[in-house]
């Protein structure tokens, strides 16, 4: 698994191709990452390699790179909320 963490401006995603570009991100993880689902309240922390700032003012993007070569259930791996606005893009 690849992990990028980037900043941006953007609020909202008005379609698939609207996607933030990764020229500014920084590849914070690049290893294997199994999930078992038995932390507390199945919460899995990832160390980073590389360290990442946060500037606090910006929208942070987060860019998942699953490279296993299958694809089973997103939501087993990661935990999301309800919004009325597009706020992520899944790419298979």
């Amino acid at each position: 698994m690849e992990i990028y963490l980037g900043h941006t401006d953007q609020v909202t995603y008005t379609a698939t191709s609207d996607y933030v570009l990764g020229g500014a991100f920084v590849k914070v993880y690049d290893g294997f990452v199994e999930f078992t689902n038995i932390g507390e309240n199945n919460w899995y922390t990832i160390d980073f390699i590389t360290p990442f700032v946060y500037d606090a003012d910006s929208n942070l993007v987060v860019t998942v790179i699953d490279k296993t070569g299958s694809y089973v259930n997103s939501v087993s791996k990661f935990r999301t909320h309800a919004t009325n606005e597009t706020k992520a893009i899944a790419f298979y």
